[in-house]
This record gives C-alpha cells, structure tokens and sequence, in this order.
C-alpha cells in the first residue's frame, strides 16, 4: 500500500485492463526499483466522477484520525519508559489492527516511533517527531541520526519479481553533515533581538522561574 515492487498488484488501478501489474520503470529496463504507491489513486476511467487529471477525493490531511491517536498514547506514555495503560493500548492498537497487524500488550517510545514513521510514511511528520522526542532525550536524537547510514541514496533494483538487490550503476555518494543540538531549532530572526536583545541566549542564559508563594506576591505588589 506504500511502496510498488516489482510483481505487486493493484486490481483498483486501470479497472479496464485488469488492474496494474508493476514490473518495470517508464525507462523499459526489466529491473526497475520501488516507486511510491501511496496517493496513488487511479484514473478518471477507474473513478469516474471522483478522480480527474491533478485532482483525486485523496485529501491532504494536515491531522488525521490516526495521528490523534498515536498522540494520545504518546501523551500518556509521556516520559515513562513503557505504559500498559488502557486507554493508550485501545488507541495505539486501533491503528495496528486497522493495517492487519497484532495488538500490543505494553507500548514504549520506540514502539510509537516505529508505527508513526510507516503510518505516516511519505507524509513529512518524521523530522518532527524527533524534534519533540530531542526536547527531553536531545543526545538520544543526535546520536540515533548520526548512527544512521546517510552516506549514500541507496538506489534498489528488481532482478526478479521479490528479489532485491543494490543498484551496481549507482553509487548515491553525499555530502553529509553532523547532527547538533543547533540544527534542531531556527535562529531567532534578527528583528526581534533588535527589539529584544534579551532574546540572545548566549548573552542572557535563561534562567529558571520559581514558582514560590513569595515570588508570585512579589510579581503583584
């Protein structure tokens, strides 16, 4: 439903001949690599009425239902290293068992990454979530992307229908930078520090707020 490899079926794609056989790119070579399935929906003549040429009923969901639920587990799960909490499995489940897949009896972090990072594949939510999870495990993050493979784009190829293999022909080299905590938020724009310098964190460390009796009868007198 994601990803189209060779000797995939798509019954719903070209109705008219029988469906979509992939197994081949539109360059004609009898290997050909994966290409995006997901927000593919088919022609006008498969859903006459619905689908035309640049338009489909796909919506662009900025938030869908499944992402509510995933937050949801993931806010009760909050800054504990697992939770078997009720509700939270009900959610985190529903999605699970929504895409064929079993019902897990206790979620962690890595369990909620995981399915968020396939649920919502080629949706651009995952750099998003590691900036969350790096407000609270910032060096976890950093280390978990400069441990990744990111040298090269890894090209695929098909030499038989389910038989993956490397792409001799290309290489996919790249430049690739360091992961550091400065890449995880923007700068403050200009403007403002000139209308507040006290923005400039490294000429005014924050400092942390005491949330005392004293203080707050201090800050209304």
């Amino acid at each position: 439903a994601t990803w189209m490899g060779w000797g995939d079926v798509y019954p719903e794609i070209n109705k008219a001949n029988g469906g979509l056989l992939y197994e081949r790119n539109t360059s004609g070579d009898a290997g050909t690599a994966l290409n995006v399935k997901k927000g593919v929906t088919g022609s006008a003549k498969d859903y006459p009425g619905i689908v035309g040429r640049m338009q489909s009923g796909l919506n662009t969901r900025m938030l869908r239902l499944a992402e509510v639920y995933l937050n949801y587990a993931d806010a009760v799960l909050g800054n504990s290293a697992a939770t078997a909490d009720a509700n939270a499995l009900k959610y985190f489940n529903a999605v699970r068992t929504r895409a064929g897949l079993a019902a897990k009896g206790n979620i962690t972090w890595e369990d909620l990454r995981h399915e968020r990072r396939v649920e919502f594949c080629m949706e651009g939510r995952y750099w998003y979530d590691l900036v969350a999870r790096a407000y609270y495990k910032q060096q976890e993050v950093i280390n978990s992307i400069n441990n990744q493979h990111r040298e090269t784009i890894t090209a695929f190829l098909f030499s038989t229908p389910y038989n993956l293999s490397l792409d001799p022909d290309r290489d996919g080299s790249r430049a690739v930078n360091t992961m550091t905590k400065e890449r995880f938020l923007l700068p403050y724009p200009q403007t403002e520090l000139v209308k507040n310098p006290k923005l400039d964190t490294e000429k005014y460390p924050p400092v942390p707020y005491e949330f005392t009796e004293e203080r707050i009868t201090d800050l209304f007198n």
